[in-house]
């Protein structure tokens, strides 16, 4: 009867690398686990950092303001945080615009020939601009169409003036119009084309422009009495700081000025406080998960014995726990709960937003967000961030025991092929005894 050789040599030799490939696997499961959750933290913290920014950015604001209009018909209001307790009233004299010429054409289709000779001058913002109307000749069949001629002119003018081909009860026209709007946006053109009726039309045009160029006209009060202010845009940048209106329509003449005021929105202010309180807990969420003891009924956290890991929600939590510009968060409704959470006193915090400068205590230099920003510098930044040194050090400690199992796995396969060889060598030999004994 022969041995089965090559399940024997199998079970030999997983036997002699069982314990050590049991260790080097148990290894690598613990230290993928911790680099998994590294990685969720550091997202965790990057979460965290991400909110605290739109309070913190140049443009950013932690108190957040509400804007009220007596009528919304006239402008638009877009009001940064910051800006609060305003009162103003504005009438809006005219709208800015730009400037349009529209030319009669002789054509019916934009595949149609325009004229292939000549020049068209045209003056914008103190320079003068000739387009060489044959170069438009793009096909080189000796015609220029008035596509071409259009996609020619926008390619020259380069966005300053634009053209285009419309429809307009039947007829096709060329539309020139400035990119921009106001009176300093305003163009003429000048055709010397030899085609009498092309240059005619042009000259119609330019002296009988559908729309002129011209700035937008506010008054701060009321039209004639009040501050009369200009622009050639129809949105009026920090027209107080951190305050842009946008233009929508004029007001008629002799109508009320429009009233609009920008005061705190207490409100919006403890919602965006709460965006950050619900990522804050988060990262201690992630955190306590990381580094729990462990007991009968919940496993172990991965990074339990890490104390570096630990550090991260004491520091966080020593942050709360800090005044800032003589001011503590508890004064200001925020507390941490038993568990090292954060959590938030609405009516305490309304209280405060009366006595306290919360934007200062909280986005200026030396304040809560400034001073945590720094904090998750050390820990999240990619390059210099202690947990990405970690994730490093983890990494390399994989590869080890990668390097660890596949020496391993060589090792079984030595093995495998001497069992396998002395297995096989003694069925050999019991065969050969068989036929012996069968001689007798």
């Amino acid at each position: 009867m022969n041995i089965d050789a090559a399940s024997m040599a199998e079970q030999l030799a997983y036997y002699e690398v069982y314990a050590a490939q049991t260790r080097n696997q148990e290894r690598l499961t613990l230290l993928q686990s911790q680099s998994s959750m590294i990685t969720k933290i550091d997202s965790a913290l990057d979460s965290l950092d991400n909110i605290i920014y739109k309070f913190t950015k140049p443009s950013g604001s932690f108190e957040q303001s509400s804007v009220s209009l007596s009528s919304e018909d006239y402008f638009s209001v877009n009001a940064a945080g910051y800006a609060k307790n305003i009162n103003m009233d504005i009438f809006v004299e005219q709208k800015a615009t730009s400037h349009q010429v529209a030319v009669n054409t002789s054509g019916a289709e934009p595949t149609d020939a325009f004229v292939s000779t000549g020049t068209m001058d045209i003056e914008f913002q103190g320079e003068t601009y000739t387009i060489n109307v044959a170069d438009a000749d793009s096909s080189g069949d000796g015609t220029v169409t008035y596509q071409e001629f259009v996609n020619y002119f926008n390619q020259e003018m380069d966005g300053m003036v634009n053209a285009t081909l419309v429809r307009s009860g039947g007829e096709m026209k060329l539309l020139f119009s400035s990119e921009e709007t106001g009176a300093e946006n305003l163009f003429s053109i000048t055709a010397n084309t030899g085609d009498a009726e092309i240059d005619q039309n042009i000259s119609d045009g330019n002296s009988s422009p559908i729309k002129s160029g011209q700035d937008a006209i506010i008054w701060l009060g009321d039209q004639g009495s009040g501050v009369q202010l200009t622009n050639a845009s129809n949105t009026f940048e920090n027209i107080v700081p951190g305050v842009d209106i946008t233009l929508t329509q004029a007001n008629e003449v002799g109508s009320a000025s429009t009233n609009f005021t920008i005061g705190p929105d207490s409100d919006e202010t403890i919602s965006v406080l709460n965006e950050f309180i619900t990522a804050y807990n988060e990262v201690i969420s992630v955190l306590d998960t990381a580094t729990r003891s462990g007991s009968d009924s919940e496993e172990r956290g991965v990074l339990a014995s890490d104390g570096s890991i630990r550090g991260i929600e004491s520091k966080l939590n020593g942050l709360i726990r800090g005044s800032y510009y003589g001011v503590s968060m508890f004064e200001l409704g925020l507390s941490l709960d038993k568990e090292g959470k954060l959590e938030l006193d609405s009516d305490k915090f309304k209280e405060a937003q009366e006595l306290y400068d919360l934007e200062t205590i909280f986005c200026g230099d030396e304040g809560l967000f400034k001073t945590m920003e720094t904090t998750i510098e050390q820990y999240a930044d990619y390059t210099s961030g202690s947990l990405n040194r970690q994730k490093e050090r983890i990494s390399a400690q994989q590869d080890r025991v990668n390097d660890n199992l596949d020496r391993l796995d060589a090792k079984y396969d030595m093995y495998y092929k001497r069992y396998l060889a002395q297995y096989t060598q003694l069925n050999t030999i019991m065969n050969s005894m068989d036929s012996i004994s069968s001689l007798f």
